[in-house]
């Protein structure tokens, strides 16, 4: 039996593994991922990290991105992780613009059904 990292790694060598490596590249949406960890998950979920972050708590951001990815992965037995971008501590946080919906910059956001973050197109 292969560990997860040699499985990984002999699929995208194009060898065959002792099974498909498991994964899910989008990561797991609330509520499904609060279900798995028993409490607010921060990683999957744009809205919360926004909020957070336009708060000043860019370091649990950080924390949470890191931590919360890590014990999904574990708890659900997948062999790999999707990449996550951790921002930086001095990353200028986003202005709150409604219930769903912020700024970074000159970039308008709205988080759509489904917890996914589009860009707002300019008129």
């Amino acid at each position: 039996m292969l560990t997860p990292h040699d499985r990984v790694l002999k699929a995208i060598c194009h060898e065959e593994p002792d099974r498909v490596p498991i994964s899910e590249p989008y990561g797991i949406h609330p509520p499904t991922a609060d279900i798995v960890l028993g409490r607010e998950c921060i990683a999957t979920s744009p809205i919360r990290q926004v909020m957070m972050h336009a708060e000043g708590r860019i370091s649990e951001v950080r924390s949470a991105l890191v931590n919360d990815n890590y014990e999904l992965v574990k708890k659900l037995g997948f062999d790999m992780a999707p990449i996550i971008l951790i921002p930086r501590e001095d990353t200028p946080g986003p202005r709150i613009i409604g219930a769903r919906s912020w700024a970074e910059g000159d970039s308008v956001f709205r988080l759509e059904q489904g917890g996914i973050p589009v860009l707002v197109p300019r008129i």
